[in-house]
């Protein structure tokens, strides 16, 4: 074997190794990226469940939160200042998982299951009144998205009425 030949074996060799070693690097960016979302998904889940959390773990907290999604004119103007301050809090979450999926930071299945969420509370008279005279705080593709998820909300029904029903149909079929 000649050196010439010896030299194109090694150039062959040493472009597989580069082939392989890019394969790998592409797999570890893959895993990474994967790696990544699942975080971010965590990390905004912890932030939403902390802050439900903080709602339905205190009695006075609570009913600011469901009084003034219904009727946030019955409010004091401190009760009305934690309410809004709910809001905003929840609207910034949100506001979050709204740029992590439009940069694909996040599974889409689970921006569609936090936006569905979102909803309940989208078409409530209280957080239309809040979210009308702070829109202005916020970015233009944001209000625009929240706008468009806001008038495709429904009528809000407040979870004990949804409850009550549920209850009610269980008694009438608790016959059968």
């Amino acid at each position: 074997m000649n050196w010439d030949a010896i030299g194109a074996v090694g150039e062959i060799l040493g472009a597989i190794a580069v082939m392989l070693s890019l394969v790998y690097l592409a797999t570890q960016i893959r895993v990474s990226n994967k790696s990544a979302k699942q975080s971010t998904m965590q990390s905004q889940m912890h932030e939403a469940t902390t802050f439900l959390g903080r709602i339905s773990s205190d009695t006075t907290t609570c009913k600011i939160w469901s009084v003034g999604l219904l009727v946030p004119d019955s409010l004091t103007p401190l009760e009305l200042t934690q309410f809004s301050t709910l809001c905003l809090e929840m609207t910034l979450i949100y506001e979050r998982l709204y740029y992590l999926n439009q940069s694909s930071s996040i599974e889409s299945h689970f921006s569609h299951s936090m936006t569905q969420a979102i909803r309940r509370v989208l078409g409530s008279p209280g957080y239309k009144v809040w979210f009308e005279d702070r829109k202005g705080d916020f970015t233009i593709d944001f209000t625009n998205w929240l706008s468009v998820e806001q008038s495709t909300s429904g009528e809000y029904v407040p979870f004990s009425e949804i409850l009550n029903k549920s209850i009610s149909s269980y008694e009438r079929n608790d016959d059968l």
